[in-house]
């Protein structure tokens, strides 16, 4: 399935997709996005509350008896039962025959914004932000940290992959990750899939908006992958996306990712 050019609205379906949308400080071009990646791969395994084969369903293809209910989670696995991210429930309704099939998951707790100082763990990654803290320096040989753990996985395997092709690492803005986030969470309020927001604005729009000081960027929305090498996987499939991934412009880069039940949102910056 070919991706339109940087201009639809999408409404969502349990699928995976990418769109790759560039624009230079001065005449913003847009790119056409390149061939959709095949959903991610991966088994379902029944009765654990998660979707583990990527399609957007929890348990879908399981069978059930009427009337059984289960916790579930359509999160990140990792963060299940981390910081406020609880399960949810889902019930087994009747199909009119010997078994029934699993609802949607309803009343899951995901990850949001850090809030500092509340003594709430919102982005699930084990502890609160005090608001004095400044973040952690990276040590001797790791990575440096972009967002919450779900987001600095992404930004790790980023600069991995940029690595292997000899491409210097780029380094976490601020301001992206906030204009990001922003985009992701956009889309998952309001069920689309576009890089353009219901009100007209743009990423770079939303770049200014978080106060970031740029000459050329780039984006690459995605929907539908599970894993940060899955995500990766995608980028590297679509020709655009894969071009802004090893784009030698780029210093600074930030990954913003929004769960909502049943899809994972994601939103790549790239800044000059």
């Amino acid at each position: 399935m070919s991706l339109h050019r940087c201009s639809p609205l999408v409404v969502l379906s349990s699928a995976s997709f990418l769109i790759c949308c560039s624009f230079a400080e001065v005449g913003g071009t847009a790119d056409p996005g390149g061939e959709t990646p095949p959903p991610p791969a991966g088994k379902e395994i029944c009765g654990n509350g998660l979707d583990d084969d990527g399609d957007g369903q929890i348990d879908g293809q399981c069978a059930c008896a009427a009337g059984a209910e289960q916790g579930c989670f359509p999160g990140d696995p990792a963060l299940r039962g981390v910081g406020q991210c609880q399960d949810g429930r889902q019930l087994c309704g009747s199909s009119g025959g010997e078994f029934g099939s699993w609802s949607a998951c309803e009343g899951a707790v995901l990850p949001s914004t850090e809030v500092c100082g509340d003594g709430i763990d919102q982005d699930c990654d084990g502890a609160d932000l005090p608001c004095d803290a400044p973040p952690p320096e990276p040590g001797p040989g790791e990575q440096e940290a972009c967002g919450n753990i779900e987001e600095s996985a992404i930004f790790v395997v980023l600069n991995e992959t940029r690595a292997e092709q000899g491409l210097s690492p780029l380094a976490c803005d601020a301001a992206a990750l906030q204009a990001a986030r922003a985009h992701s969470q956009h889309m998952c309020d309001n069920n689309i899939f576009t890089d353009e927001l219901l009100d007209g604005r743009t990423f770079r729009d939303l770049l200014q908006e978080a106060g970031a000081s740029f000459g050329e960027a780039d984006e690459i929305i995605a929907y539908g992958f599970v894993t940060p090498e899955q995500l990766r996987d995608g980028w590297l499939s679509a020709p655009d996306a894969r071009a802004t991934v090893y784009g030698s412009a780029w210093r600074r880069a930030a990954v913003g990712v929004v769960n909502c039940p049943g899809q994972r949102f994601h939103t790549a910056l790239f800044l000059d």
